[in-house]
């Protein structure tokens, strides 16, 4: 009970409270991002292109740009391929689960398809920063949507093509 009384008393207050600190102003240290990375997102589209982000972390600046860039093409693939089972899925709604889009051939086609698609892209933004004892880069990739699309419809069934053509 007396602790009680004490935690009461020491948390209210009478008398007006004046700090030193209330003018000071925080100065926040720069960013290790680069501005064209995306922190939010590991992968973008826009009407252009695909893009991807990754960071990576290793003892040798070399190793952690090849482990962003190859993290970063996979993000591209994921990415990509979300986007065309999205289509493939509305196209089933459309037509039907009896239709082309729903045969399971054509679903390991379009995987592929975009499956092919991370060695296409280019590097579009490196950056590589010393950090203590090892190295962080950070690395974009991208890939031309009309690209994408052309390399996805020559891999498709023709029952199938118009999914590129919306990609």
């Amino acid at each position: 009970m007396l602790l009680l009384a004490a935690a009461a008393v020491s948390c209210s207050s009478t008398g007006s409270v004046s700090s030193k600190n209330a003018h000071k102003t925080t100065v926040q240290a720069p960013s290790i991002y680069p501005d064209w990375f995306n922190r939010q997102n590991d992968f973008q589209a826009d009407s252009l292109n695909f893009n991807a982000f990754a960071t990576a972390i290793a003892a040798d600046s070399t190793q952690s740009v090849h482990l962003a860039e190859k993290l970063a093409r996979v993000h591209l693939e994921k990415g990509i391929d979300a986007s065309l089972e999205s289509l493939r899925v509305e196209a089933v709604k459309n037509q039907g689960r009896q239709s082309a889009y729903n045969k399971p051939s054509n679903i390991r086609a379009l995987r592929n398809a975009a499956e092919s698609l991370q060695q296409m892209a280019s590097v579009e933004g490196v950056k590589t920063i010393k950090q203590a004892s090892h190295y962080r880069s950070f690395v974009q990739v991208s890939l031309r949507k009309q690209k994408a699309g052309s390399t996805v419809a020559q891999a498709l069934p023709a029952s199938i093509k118009d999914l590129a053509e919306l990609l």
